[in-house]
C-alpha cells in the first residue's frame, strides 16, 4: 500500500523494483517490456524480474494475474557477527 501511494503520487517518476512472479520469468520479462519496462535481471530461484522505468507501468502491471508482488528494489546489507 505505501509503494502504490508513492508510485500514484509521481507516476512519471524512475523507480527500481522487484517483481515477483508466478512461472516462467522468461514469458515474465517479455511482458515487463510490453509496460515500457526495462528488466534489469531475471531470478529463477524465487521467480522474479529487477526492473526499471516509469511509476505508472508498475501501477498497470500490479494487476496482471501473473504478478505475485511488486516492492521497490533497495540495497541490501548483510549483517556482520559482532565480536
Amino acid at each position: 500500500p505505501e509503494l502504490r501511494r508513492r508510485l500514484e503520487a509521481q507516476p512519471d517518476a524512475r523507480v527500481q523494483a522487484i517483481i515477483r512472479t508466478q512461472g516462467d520469468p522468461e514469458q515474465a520479462a517479455s511482458r515487463a517490456g510490453q509496460y515500457g519496462l526495462t528488466v534489469r535481471r531475471q531470478f529463477t530461484l524465487v521467480p522474479g524480474l529487477a526492473v526499471t522505468g516509469p511509476a505508472s507501468a508498475l501501477l498497470n502491471l500490479a494487476d496482471e494475474p501473473w504478478v505475485s508482488s511488486i516492492e521497490e528494489d533497495q540495497e541490501v546489507h548483510t549483517m556482520t557477527k559482532s565480536q
